[in-house]
């Protein structure tokens, strides 16, 4: 029997999930968006998406560097398996329902593309069909060097990944109903597709407005937390109200 992942989808669908090493959201209250914060560390460089005449992608102009509101490639360019080359951000609404995912890549949801990015990366090439190919040229090793622009590289964040060489912070932006719990899903590629689509993904859960995992009066669960009250249930880490 196989395993699903934290998003809750099989772990052998993302080889490469491994690569995302955390993600943090801070913000989301009144009119200031909340800004999702992604770090990255692989063998290989992220792709930052596949490069053509009328869509180009942001080259790394030094090593490391950092590029405000990156060009991302051709949207439409995929790997093998039909998931993004560039690295994207899927959202979804749980606050009436802690088990939704309809924002989800998987159910077809909106993708968000990063407004930075710090560190080290490379560009694909894609076919006829939007299929990039693999690129193997990856710049100079940065490791945990992602520039003084970046934010700090969480312990959490070094902690669930060894170091591999290549690091990289990917920003997002987002508004969002302040109160509201939302479920981020991150997809992001190093650009091989040496074990039919080297993709991973990644999920976490956050109330915006407070900076909270989750929102105020719930009651936090899971290995450092208590036990969920009658009529909740523990998800991603919060005791959460299922419906009937």
């Amino acid at each position: 029997m196989g395993t699903n992942d934290n998003c809750g989808y099989p772990a052998s669908s993302f080889v490469e999930s491994t690569t995302i090493c955390g993600i943090n959201a801070v913000g989301g209250s009144g009119t200031k968006p909340a800004i999702i914060q992604v770090f990255y560390n692989d063998e290989h460089a992220l792709t930052l998406g596949c490069a053509t005449a009328t869509n180009p992608v942001s080259p790394l102009s030094t090593d490391p560097a950092a590029v405000y509101y990156p060009e991302t490639g051709d949207p439409a360019c995929v790997d093998t398996l039909a998931r993004p080359l560039r690295p994207v951000l899927f959202v979804t609404d749980i606050s009436s329902d802690a088990t939704c995912t309809a924002g989800d890549l998987q159910k077809g949801g909106p993708a968000y593309d990063p407004i930075a990015i710090f560190g080290s990366w490379k560009s694909a090439n894609e076919d006829a069909a939007h299929v990039g190919t693999p690129v193997m040229a990856d710049p100079t090793k940065n490791n945990w060097n992602i520039t003084t622009s970046a934010d700090p590289v969480p312990m959490s964040a070094m902690t669930a990944c060894m170091n591999q060489g290549y690091g990289t912070e990917l920003r997002y932006e987002v508004g969002l109903i302040s109160g509201h719990s939302y479920r981020f899903q991150v997809i992001a590629h190093d650009g091989d597709q040496n074990k039919g689509g080297d993709s991973g993904e990644d999920c976490a859960i956050f109330c915006a407005g407070t900076g909270m995992l989750c929102d105020p009066g719930v009651t936090v669960c899971g290995t450092a937390g208590s036990q969920c009250p009658q009529g909740t249930a523990c998800v991603q880490g919060c005791c959460l109200t299922i419906p009937m």
